[in-house]
């Protein structure tokens, strides 16, 4: 299975533009949007035509909420999106969520347990691993931070791949 992994467009339309050819180039199986889509921007385009590039994979993504998106604008979309989400990984179990909470803030069910947490928020693409959990931070597609550049990730045969908008590869975790 190979996951494409996006975080904190916050409304650019050029750059929900760019991540749209990226999801197209890489024929993900999923799209994972960690939240921060909109974000009450929508600079250089409509909150409606915003939301019909990302409609245009709906089948594909899953979302979760982020600081800034609004109830609202949430609706625009016809992808799911929640306060975090739980999806398998091959044979580990993921939890994504923004990340500008505490997750237990978003009341995960008594005694989970996950093995990659994917979250965003930060707007700098990171990787961590600690007591055999591995943490995932895609970046933002629109406002890097960091001297980081506008990033996503793809994950793919036992690999995070961290790629820039245009594809090139920056980084990479491997799961053991």
């Amino acid at each position: 299975m190979k996951l494409l992994i996006a975080s904190d467009i916050h409304g650019f339309v050029n750059h929900c533009r760019e991540l749209a050819d990226a999801i197209t180039r890489e024929n993900p199986d999923r799209v994972l949007l960690l939240g921060d889509l909109i974000g009450g921007h929508a600079l250089l385009g409509t909150c409606e035509e915003f939301a019909d590039t990302l409609n245009a994979f709906a089948d594909r993504i899953t979302g979760v909420r982020g600081n800034c998106d609004s109830q609202e604008e949430i609706a625009l979309f016809k992808f799911p999106i929640s306060n975090y989400a739980t999806l398998k990984i091959g044979d580990r179990t993921a939890v994504m969520f923004h990340g500008h909470k505490p997750l237990n803030y978003y009341s995960m069910p008594p005694g989970f347990e996950a093995d990659i947490y994917l979250s965003g928020h930060t707007h700098i693409p990171s990787q961590n691993g600690f007591f055999g959990k591995v943490n995932i931070n895609p970046g933002s597609v629109s406002l890097p931070r960091g001297n980081s550049k506008c990033s996503y990730v793809t994950f793919e045969d036992g690999t995070f791949w961290f790629k820039t908008l245009q594809g090139e590869v920056f980084d990479r975790c491997v799961l053991n």
